[in-house]
């Protein structure tokens, strides 16, 4: 394998309390709301490996 991709929990967890508030205001909302995730390959795998 060449690289994955790391979901970002926190980032949604964040990004769905604020579509949750915009909801309950009586605002609308993207139906594809889009959340950044990180590549994960032999350069950087040292950050996700606990």
């Amino acid at each position: 394998m060449t690289a994955t991709i790391a979901q970002q929990p926190a980032e949604l967890g964040k990004r769905s309390v604020e579509v949750l508030d915009q909801l309950l205001a009586g605002d609308t909302v993207e139906e594809t709301i889009p959340v950044p995730v990180t590549t994960v390959n032999s350069e950087n795998v040292g950050e996700f490996t606990g």
